[in-house]
């Protein structure tokens, strides 16, 4: 397609309001919501990551965290329960 120098701007406004009919909208993303990681022992949410620890391929990984609040350290599989 070509377009006379003049029809530039009006070329412009059209093609901003553009869609092809044959192409699909792009999918909704959800927003994730972050859920906190609290200490188990003081319920402090100061707490760091240490280490991911695999025991194979066929067991999950293990989480190991550590609270900066309290100092206790903890193991688990890294499943967040809200509440």
């Amino acid at each position: 397609m070509q377009i006379m120098k003049i029809g530039i701007p009006w070329a412009r406004l059209a093609l901003q309001n553009y869609w092809p009919e044959d192409e699909p909208p792009e999918p909704a993303h959800e927003e994730v919501r972050e859920i906190p990681v609290h200490c188990p022992k003081c319920d402090s949410t100061e707490v760091v990551l240490e280490d991911v620890v695999s025991e194979g391929e066929t067991s999950p990984p293990k989480y190991e965290w550590t609270c900066d609040a309290c100092g206790h350290r903890w193991e688990d599989d890294g499943m967040l329960k809200e509440g």
